[in-house]
């Protein structure tokens, strides 16, 4: 079940609209992360990780993130999907996509996702009023009662990543598939686990780590029960170099070696990597 939303303390966690900055998440260690603002689209490639487990990820537990996560899944041949996120925006962003595939042109999706990375009024950007009548009522109450916050605006903008949107083939192969309903968990990656019921063939963590490093080892141990015998855990990183990282990593190769093993995939056309875990026993 999800969690009741509260609008008062959302609005209370982003600047008010007097400035150049107006709506904008404000990102300090008092604030909690429940509605920070959330990628309007993924800045990693995610046709590589999604690409890594073709076919055989059926059950896959993914990070909400921009929402593409949980599309490239299902692109990818994904039959159940659970998704995660800290922040009630991504699970927002997500249900704004669904939404739109159904309903909107592939260029008028495109312009929908720019517009809502640079305006804070959600609502009432061009085509969201057909987009809002095919979301779920929570959804749309918070997009409404948020007005005049940019809760669409971290990252960059769609433009920035352009190989990472959506194609306008993979577009329409999802208007003529729809999507499963899709369960959303709203926590944070450290206590995602005291959620979940099944076994998954991959978890997708996305680049979680190379924010909270000293996470990767509990967070790891404690999804094992939850990705089957022979499944994988994905962490997209680009920090795998970096020395916090680079040592959780190492840290957790040996820790695990008895249950699992630990490498890296490299893509070789975007350079992007992955630490790839495979559960052994």
């Amino acid at each position: 079940m999800l969690k009741k939303i509260d609008t008062k303390v959302a609005k209370q966690a982003y600047t008010n609209a007097s400035d150049k900055i107006a709506g904008m998440y404000v990102s300090h260690p008092d604030n909690s992360l429940a509605y920070s603002h959330a990628y309007v689209i993924s800045n990693e490639n995610l046709r590589f990780t999604t690409g890594l487990t073709r076919n055989m990820a059926k059950k896959v537990l993914t990070i909400t993130g921009s929402g593409d996560q949980a599309l490239f899944y299902s692109l990818a041949g994904a039959t159940h999907i659970d998704t995660f996120d800290v922040t009630y925006c991504a699970q927002a962003i997500f249900n704004i996509k669904t939404g739109a595939i159904s309903k909107l042109t592939y260029e008028e999706y495109s312009a929908l996702l720019s517009n809502l990375y640079k305006n804070p009024h959600s609502a009432r950007v061009e085509n969201m009023d057909k987009v809002m009548q095919n979301i779920p009522t929570q959804t749309k109450q918070f997009i409404q009662e948020m007005d005049n916050y940019y809760i669409f605006a971290n990252g960059l903008s769609p433009e920035s990543y352009p190989n990472n949107m959506l194609t306008k083939a993979e577009f329409e192969t999802l208007q003529h598939s729809p999507i499963q309903p899709i369960k959303f968990i709203w926590s944070d990656a450290m206590h995602v686990h005291e959620h979940l019921t099944i076994e998954y063939d991959v978890i997708n963590l996305s680049n979680i780590f190379e924010w909270v490093p000293e996470s990767t080892i509990p967070t790891l141990e404690s999804l094992r029960p939850h990705v089957r015998i022979g499944g994988y855990i994905i962490a997209h990183t680009s920090s795998i170099l970096a020395p916090k990282n680079a040592q959780q990593f190492k840290m957790a190769q040996e820790k695990f070696k008895d249950w699992a093993t630990l490498g890296i995939a490299r893509d070789k056309n975007s350079d992007e990597i992955a630490v790839v875990l495979q559960r052994t026993k």
